[in-house]
């Protein structure tokens, strides 16, 4: 990335990369024997403010200066500001975002095979933007993997999307995550409990050898929750707080056609606890309605609207013989675009009401 110095308006959107690594060079030119100053602005894992580390050097005789700088997970801010031996001074600002997450991968589970659309007939709102292109993106709501890694003093959760555009004026926007953590016996924090409950009343539950001690919800607007229930029936409501989680949004290499996307979410092991084997997590993703209302989850209709998804699609549900599913009440589908379920459970057959009459019930996967 390259970027020229010069008057920054405060309201100026900064130019900005995508990095995976614990710490990049900045190099640049300026008049020959000016000083350099390098501020990098990044919030350390576990940390609640973010902390600025400054470096100065000298230009050479030629103008030309390098100086490698360490970054912190997330989003860093850098400034570069010069003064010549005249007094004259000039800055260039910019922001990377590091996905880089020292320590030990603890899971990697991939996306699950036929994900994004439910039980495979849930069809995307149908709104557009001014230039006629879906508010709700293709592969918005399709889930590309987890992984969690244990760095000793906090663990990090990195959840993939397959296509992570801004909506709403947020890079998560249009998303709803929710990470439900099942901690085996003799690993549960003192004083938690265990609960099947869906975060919100969203028409599934948790199965009970994957219920949860733990619970963070993330979506774009800043409202993330990490809670543990109160009850063994409890969702989010009626839930302890057990402080914000740390979370980064950042889009990747376009692919396909479309921009995939990580969201990092980190908590501290002394509240989490340390996963290791026998530690199940089961993450879902559906859309988020920011207006409330729903437990802040988008709702259902028969066949989508504008901002309602469908239980199917229009050309699907006026087909001769339609899915049994088309014919359920929009009310009673499970509100879950995709989940990650163990790699023998087709994750269709796992959110089809009508193959599940006793009620839908996640499975996670399980650290082995």
């Amino acid at each position: 990335m390259a970027v020229s110095g010069g008057n920054v308006p405060a309201n100026l959107t900064r130019p900005s990369v995508t990095v995976n690594a614990p710490s990049v060079t900045i190099t640049g030119t300026t008049a020959p024997g000016a000083r350099v100053d390098v501020a990098v602005s990044g919030t350390a894992a576990g940390a609640s403010a973010p902390a600025t580390a400054v470096t100065t050097l000298t230009a050479g005789s030629a103008g030309g200066y390098s100086v490698p700088v360490s970054l912190q997970p997330g989003t860093d801010s850098i400034e570069v500001a010069v003064t010549t031996g005249a007094g004259a001074t000039n800055e260039a600002i910019f922001s990377v975002t590091d996905l880089y997450v020292p320590g030990t991968v603890v899971l990697t589970a991939p996306p699950a095979p036929g994900g994004g659309n439910g039980p495979g007939t849930y069809a995307y709102p149908t709104a557009t933007n001014s230039d006629g292109s879906p508010v709700f993106a293709p592969g918005s709501f399709r889930l590309n993997g987890l992984t969690v890694i244990n760095s000793g003093s906090t663990v990090t959760f990195q959840v993939g999307i397959a296509n992570l555009q801004s909506t709403f004026g947020s890079l998560l926007g249009a998303q709803l995550i929710d990470l439900y953590i099942h901690a085996p016996a003799g690993s549960v924090p003192a004083g938690e409990t265990q609960s099947t409950a869906a975060a919100g009343g969203w028409n599934y539950s948790l199965a009970p050898a994957d219920a949860w001690n733990q619970l963070i919800e993330v979506d774009g607007f800043g409202t993330d929750d990490w809670v543990t229930p109160g009850s063994a029936t409890s969702g989010l409501s009626g839930s302890s707080s057990l402080g914000t989680p740390q979370v980064s949004v950042a889009q990747l290499s376009p692919s396909g056609g479309s921009t995939p996307g990580l969201v990092t979410i980190t908590v501290p092991t002394s509240v989490l606890g340390t996963p290791g084997s026998g530690w199940t997590f089961t993450v879902t993703l559906t859309g988020q309605n920011g207006e409330g209302g729903n437990d802040d989850a988008r709702t259902f209709a028969a066949t989508p609207q504008a901002y309602d998804f469908g239980v199917c699609s229009a050309a699907v549900a006026s087909e001769p013989s339609p899915p049994a599913i088309c014919a359920v009440s929009p009310a009673s589908v499970p509100i879950v675009m995709d989940t990650i379920p163990p790699a023998t459970v087709n994750v269709q057959t796992e959110l089809d009401p009508t193959v599940n009459p006793s009620g839908v019930a996640l499975q996670g996967v399980t650290v082995p």
